[in-house]
């Protein structure tokens, strides 16, 4: 677009040379010449008039721009002289807050287009950098944007439909673009001295030529005019800003100047009053063991009194008296731990609305030694609420602070102690009674205090307290003397006592203190601790007898089942007629010394199982298989007395040490056992039951048709040391460790009893969890693999003819070598030999199965797996913790040789066969 129509029409009006005679050669060159510079002299006066315009527009732009200095005005009259002579619309974009972006400043449109103009400024221009445009390295980035940062303007000449999606930011955007009929626009910097203020965004319609180099120079122009418009107007109202904040402070000064004023009068009245107040100050301290200090914040000054060095001990001309280094100088006389705390509470209350405050803390004295002080401040205040002055005193309380914090510490020690602590007149009555003495005895404070401490003594005590109060009243101590005293709800109770008597400092004998402590738990704890050591003593020998005897008890099966095996094959081998029966009683008589060499394993194992009672480790057990041991192991307690019926229903498992519930039902066995009286057999009866109840849990009940229990003593049965049988007999504390033992499982033990019919004593334990359950079966389920091949075997066990036997015995099926220590079955793996099964002792003299085991996981980890442990029991908790640690399979001695057979073959059938030596 161009501004020299006029121009364009003049030049139209000239004569046109199309129809003139056909001229010569030269004249045609004459002629052609002429009209290019008509077409010359046309450009030019076309240039002329266009600048002419520019110019004479640009002048009444700068008018219209002079003609106000408010922002808001400027920037309607940039919009509006613009439109229609620039573009059919216009908007001016303004840099707001720092950082915050431009905000439009005005719109100006076409009356025909003015509404939409705005509602596409409201939908996108408002948001300039909502949407760019692609630049040629593929990057996009608004046109407003580019103008902001370079300074420099922009032109899209012609605006095609593509463009417009690209730079639209929704469906609605592009729409009002188009109804606008967007034809070019271009962008001009609204520049001042390098500083970019905003942007002048200018447009054509359809219904107007597109935008030209000449017009963005115009716009350009007109940009930088508007630009120092809009430079002068913000400057302006800058001033206008400053002005007002100067007319504000003004007005604040005269304010402050008149409250000072009123100030000055409030603080002259409060010296007068301060000066009443420190004469009677001076005259106060001169009859106090104290000092006086001023703070006045008018003057910035803390002063001491005359009664800092009489007091203690400090030169007042070494005292700063500037308001900061004389505090800072009190600071650091404050302790160290008290220091902090005083300081900060001091300020604290000074900056706050209080008008005393008071401190007790440690002051250091002129000589290093501190003194306890009790300082004590008045603050003055205006009426705004802000000090003008502190005035305190502070006390030296040294000797009623140590009294206190000693008498404080004592009383502290008394209350805090879980023995029972209390005073008592010369006469034997209460005089102060502590918190552990209400929890030995009973009574409350309030209950007791005042009373007789004979209230304490049993009636078969009362002339040993007397002698107790006598000897005190005297002079002399007791310590430690165990003896029994009474309780609020009629139970005595064993106790330690120690008392003293309490004399004055003229020498006198003024009471009595008496210190006890409850030695029930003591004692109960000596006694259990007694039977817990012979229990243990017991467990560690069945443990020791179980491992002396298994290995003799395993070769003598094993060779039995040889003998056995031999004398059936010498049977079927064709031997005369006259030999069968020597033979045949000969493997009779092999048979019974199995079952007899068996009948021992099974006690020896029994006694293992007592033995694991030191043993904290849980699983799953099935109760009737510990009810047999436990009733085999206290049969004898009931011969003669009673015959033992079993009646062992289905039971869950329960998660349990089988030791220690085999020791519960031993002792219920032996009570059911101990209440029958001998002779009379035929007559009674203990019987013996599992079952599950309907909760699901397992239940052992030990009935018996004894002398039954009376009600009275039926609730203490439970309790240590309480017992109905003779001296020698029981020791009361069997039924309290089998009732520890129950609940540390979770379950419940009671009784039901009738006099003169029996007793019942029942066992409630809760099941064992799926888990535990799945975990079990899952360990000890049997492989369905079969050995496919004869195996090589190694049986190291420094038992030599336990060794030669089993391997005997594995031979039919593989070939089995034997070794006597773990030494030399080493020396065979470190030199390349391998096996399919390795059968190691546990414990060996010098080098134990466990420290085999680990050297073979460093030098043949695939032999380390092939291991199966033999064991004798008398498992070390090192041992325990091995095995639990490791995959590899265990079996206990003496051990079934069918059994064996089958643990090999799961292992061959589990691996390949090892590599050959190398």
């Amino acid at each position: 677009m161009t501004h020299s129509e006029p121009l364009a029409r003049e030049i139209e009006a000239e004569p046109d040379f199309v129809d003139a005679p056909e001229p010569s050669g030269k004249r045609e060159t004459d002629v052609e010449a002429l009209r290019c510079e008509i077409a010359r002299l046309r450009a030019a006066k076309e240039e002329a008039v266009s600048a002419q315009q520019r110019l004479a527009f640009l002048c009444e732009a700068s008018r219209e721009l002079a003609a106000s200095l408010d922002r808001a005005t400027t920037l309607d009259t940039i919009a509006r002289i613009t439109v229609p002579v620039m573009g059919d619309f216009c908007v001016v974009l303004v840099a707001g807050e720092p950082d915050a972006g431009l905000e439009v400043g005005a719109v100006q449109g076409l009356p025909s287009n003015e509404q939409k103009v705005k509602q596409l400024v409201r939908t996108y221009l408002a948001k300039p950098g909502a949407k760019a445009v692609r630049r040629g390295d593929g990057a996009l980035e608004n046109p407003i944007e580019i103008v902001k940062r370079t300074g420099s303007a922009l032109c899209v000449s012609n605006v095609t439909d593509a463009y417009l999606r690209a730079i639209a930011s929704g469906a609605d955007t592009l729409t009002l673009m188009h109804e606008l009929e967007l034809n070019s626009f271009m962008v001009a910097p609204l520049k001042v001295r390098e500083r970019v203020l905003g942007v002048l965004v200018l447009a054509t319609t359809r219904h107007r030529e597109i935008y030209c180099d000449e017009d963005v120079s115009l716009a350009e122009e007109l940009a930088r005019r508007a630009a120092s418009a809009l430079e002068n107007a913000l400057l302006l109202r800058a001033e206008q800003h400053a002005r007002a904040a100067a007319e504000r402070a003004a007005e604040e000064a005269a304010k402050l100047q008149r409250e000072l004023e009123t100030e000055v009068i409030a603080q002259k009245a409060a010296e007068r009053a301060l000066r009443t107040s420190e004469e009677r100050y001076r005259l106060a301290e001169r009859a106090s063991h104290a000092y006086l200090y001023v703070a006045n914040f008018a003057t910035r000054e803390l002063t001491y009194s005359e009664g800092m060095t009489r007091v203690f001990g400090w030169d007042l001309s070494r005292i700063p008296v500037e308001y900061e280094a004389s505090l800072a100088w009190w600071k650091e006389r404050v302790h160290p731990l008290e220091r902090q705390r005083v300081n900060d509470d001091f300020l604290n209350t000074v900056a706050g609305c209080s008008e005393e405050w008071v401190a007790e803390y440690r002051f250091e004295r002129g000589d290093g030694r501190y003194a306890w002080v009790l300082d004590r401040a008045a603050i003055a205040r205006n009426e705004r609420g802000e000090p003008t002055q502190v005035v305190g005193s502070v006390s030296d309380i040294s000797d009623r602070m140590l009294a206190f914090e000693a008498q404080r510490r004592l009383a502290a020690l008394v209350e805090a102690s879980e023995e029972g602590i209390l005073s008592l007149t010369p006469d034997g009555i209460i005089q102060s009674w502590n918190k552990g003495a209400a929890r030995i005895f009973g009574y409350g404070a309030e209950e007791i205090v005042g009373q007789s401490a004979m209230i304490l003594t049993p009636p078969d005590r009362q002339a040993e307290s007397r002698s107790l109060l006598e000897r005190c009243s005297r002079g002399a101590s007791v310590s430690g003397l165990e003896t029994v005293r009474r309780t609020k709800d009629g139970k005595d109770v064993e106790i330690s006592l120690s008392i003293a008597p309490i004399i004055d400092a003229a020498g006198e004998f003024v009471g009595m203190s008496a210190l006890l402590q409850d030695i029930t738990e003591r004692k109960r704890l000596r006694a259990q601790l007694a039977v817990a050591d012979r229990t243990a003593s017991l467990g560690t020998l069945a443990a020791g007898v179980a491992h002396e005897v298994n290995n003799p008890i395993a070769y003598v099966v094993a060779n039995l089942n040889r003998i056995v095996s031999g004398l059936e094959r010498l049977r079927s081998s064709g031997l005369s007629p006259e030999l069968l029966p020597a033979v045949a009683a000969l493997g009779q008589a092999a048979l019974d010394a199995k079952d007899g060499a068996s009948h021992i394993a099974e006690i020896i194992r029994d006694l293992q199982i007592l033995s694991r009672g030191d043993d904290d480790t849980r699983r799953p057990v099935d109760l009737r298989s510990l009810v047999h041991i436990a009733v085999k192991m206290a049969g004898a307690q009931a011969r003669g007395r009673a015959r033992i019926v079993k009646e062992l229903g289905e039971v869950p498992l329960v998660d349990a040490n089988e030791g220690l519930l085999v020791q519960v039902f031993i002792n219920l066995v032996v009570n059911a056992a101990q209440a029958i009286p001998e002779g009379m057999a035929d007559r009674h009866e203990i019987r013996v039951v599992t079952r599950a109840d309907e909760e699901g849990r397992a239940v052992v009940e030990v009935r018996d048709t004894g002398a039954g229990i009376p009600p009275e003593i039926r609730e203490r049965i439970f309790e240590p040391f309480f017992t109905t049988k003779p001296v020698g007999v029981g020791t009361g504390v069997g039924l309290a460790i089998c009732h520890g033992i129950v609940s540390a499982h979770g379950g419940e033990i009671g009784v039901d009893s009738e006099v003169g019919k029996g007793s019942v004593f029942r066992v409630t334990l809760p099941s064992a969890g799926p888990e535990s359950v799945q975990a079990m079966e899952t360990k000890v389920a049997p492989s369905t693999r079969e050995a496919h091949r004869r195996g090589r075997l190694l049986v190291i066990d420094d038992e030599v003819k336990l060794g030669k036997a089993i391997a005997h015995e594995l031979s039919l099926e593989h070939d089995a070598e034997v070794v006597t220590s773990g030494e030399e079955a080493l020396a065979r793996f470190r030199r390349g030999e391998r096996y399919d099964v390795i059968l190691c002792d546990l414990f060996m003299p010098t080098m134990p199965g466990m420290i085999l085991y680990e050297e073979l996981q460093r030098i043949a980890p695939c032999q380390a797996e092939r291991v199966i442990f033999l064991t004798g029991g008398a498992f070390t908790a090192g041992a325990r913790k091995f095995l639990a640690a490791i995959a590899n399979r265990t079996v206990e001695k003496p051990f079934d040789m069918d059994r064996l057979r089958d643990i090999v073959r799961e292992v061959i059938g589990e691996r390949p066969a090892p590599a050959p030596p190398s």
